[in-house]
């Protein structure tokens, strides 16, 4: 099977998983969400986008978060640290139970 003239390869941001896309396509708006002004984009295969963009952080299962768990010492501190802040934005965020 070969690809098209109007598809080409590419590896996504977030997986590494190399997918095939149009030329014309965009990618996924990052670090800024399109919706908030973002221009910048990076590869992202459509299984990523469906977990970053359509599917609630409150949607995803235990594996999930124990592999970010995980990973979180592997990171740098500034990573570390925001994430940290981002997690702590969004529990603020939640309505109490």
């Amino acid at each position: 099977m070969t690809a098209s003239k109007d598809t080409k390869h590419q590896t996504c941001f977030y997986c590494d998983r190399t997918f095939v896309t149009s030329r014309s396509a965009v990618g996924d708006h990052f670090p800024i969400p399109k919706r908030h002004g973002g221009t910048e984009t990076v590869p992202c295969c459509q299984t990523c986008h469906s977990l970053k963009d359509r599917i609630s952080i409150g949607s995803w299962n235990l594996e999930m978060i124990n592999k970010v768990a995980a990973d979180f010492p592997k990171m740098s501190c500034e990573t570390r640290l925001f994430l940290a802040k981002c997690m702590l934005v969004l529990q603020d965020s939640q309505p109490d139970a």
